[in-house]
């Protein structure tokens, strides 16, 4: 999986296209910037086509064996093209579209065909893609592709003038003389105009669409917010066996080095309790301020682990 992330939210988040205090942006350079990105976003829906094409064909082979094991593939194809038009839509469009695949369980060796089949087939992410492809393909291009052709149609008709054949139609007008091909001028920067003026106008519903179709649904957020969490509780089963092992070989270590030096200190006191009683006293304070630190020593481990923190 990629690497696929991101804030996850409910509804599309637009991402207002201002410029600074003082520079407005020019509305035919914005158009420009967006007839160019929507042309690029319909090369786009043609791979998407390509890949659905692929798809079918793998699947219509997938019976005789070979194209079932080319189906992983492809639907990982379609999952990279489908997070592609995520990106685009954050950059060009103003919608941020979380990733919302599942994520991988970790495998220590390669991960098995058969598993990662399921998975792909299971993941209602995969059929998500495989609709908004289909509706793409069959109606997103109409967002992207009108306003660039709008401004190519248009500089046809300022061209007019230079190349006419009396043969030729322009719109409406039929070039049956100069005077007719001059009419298409002003006609042809009316097309290049509205088409400027609707580019970065169609490419925001575009995102919107696509937004419908490849954010996470709410059931896929809950997954995906439960996944760290799990992951989480796996790490810490895994590692507490090895920390329960660490805290008795601390204990173990330290109250044992406390027991011995108490044991020295009291069998000192007893030696000189009839000859030095202060000395004696003195050694007995000692000893019971060792037996209180490693009282310490055994609770704070224990006091840790029912705080639910790995100790110190």
């Amino acid at each position: 999986m990629n690497k696929e992330g991101s804030a996850m939210s409910s509804g599309p988040i637009s991402r207002a296209d201002t410029a600074g205090p003082g520079r407005p942006r020019s509305w035919i350079r914005e158009g420009l910037i967006a007839s160019g990105r929507g042309a690029a976003l319909t090369g786009l829906i043609l791979a998407e086509a390509g890949m659905l094409c692929a798809l079918a064909v793998v699947v219509t082979f997938a019976g005789l064996g070979v194209g079932l094991f080319l189906i992983p593939g492809t639907l990982l194809a379609i999952r990279r093209l489908a997070n592609l038009t995520r990106q685009l839509a954050g950059r060009w469009c103003g919608v941020d579209i979380a990733v919302p695949y599942l994520p991988q369980p970790v495998t220590g060796g390669g991960d098995p065909f058969w598993p990662r089949f399921g998975r792909l087939l299971t993941d209602q992410a995969t059929w998500r893609d495989l609709l908004w492809m289909t509706v793409d393909c069959s109606a997103g291009w109409v967002l992207t592709l009108i306003p660039a052709a709008l401004v190519v149609f248009g500089l046809f008709g300022v061209a007019a003038p230079a190349e006419w054949h009396s043969s030729s139609w322009y719109a409406m007008i039929h070039l049956t003389s100069t005077f007719n091909a001059w009419l298409c001028v002003p006609l042809g920067l009316a097309f290049t105009a509205l088409g400027l003026w609707a580019a970065p106008r169609l490419l925001r519903p575009y995102g919107r669409l696509a937004h419908s179709m490849l954010a996470p649904t709410r059931q896929a957020e809950l997954a995906l917010r439960v996944a760290p969490l799990a992951k989480t509780r796996s790490e810490l089963v895994d590692t507490r066996p090895a920390e329960v092992r660490r805290v008795e070989r601390d204990l173990h270590d330290s109250v044992r080095a406390r027991l011995v030096a108490m044991g020295m200190t009291l069998s000192a006191a007893e030696q000189v309790l009839d000859d030095n009683p202060a000395a004696a006293r003195t050694l007995l304070r000692e000893a019971s301020d060792s037996s209180a630190t490693a009282l310490a020593e055994l609770c704070d481990p224990v006091r840790v682990e029912e705080l639910g923190q790995p100790p110190g």
